[in-house]
């Protein structure tokens, strides 16, 4: 997949902090699967939110850590990847 696909997906998905990021880490997962990783989640108790745990091979030796989530420009703003103006 295209790098720019891969980036107009993600800023697809409505991921403003206080919602889920059930359907971001699931598409990442799956992506990442297609491409030779293992991949498992741990679910934050409180907020029902994902972490996505991947490797590849037996013995990694590189890790990245981020979060999915973004911040709303103003309170409760409506998101719509149209507007954020991708290309």
């Amino acid at each position: 997949m295209e790098v720019l696909k891969i980036l107009e997906k993600l800023i697809s998905f409505n991921t403003i902090n206080d919602l889920q990021n059930n359907e971001i880490v699931k598409w990442i997962m799956q992506y990442l699967i297609e491409n030779g990783f293992e991949c498992r989640t741990i679910t934050e108790n409180e907020t029902n939110n994902k972490c996505l745990i991947a490797q590849i091979g037996k013995n990694p030796i590189l890790a990245f850590s981020g979060h999915l989530d973004t911040v709303s420009t103003t309170e409760r703003m409506e998101y719509s990847a149209s507007k954020i103006g991708f290309r």
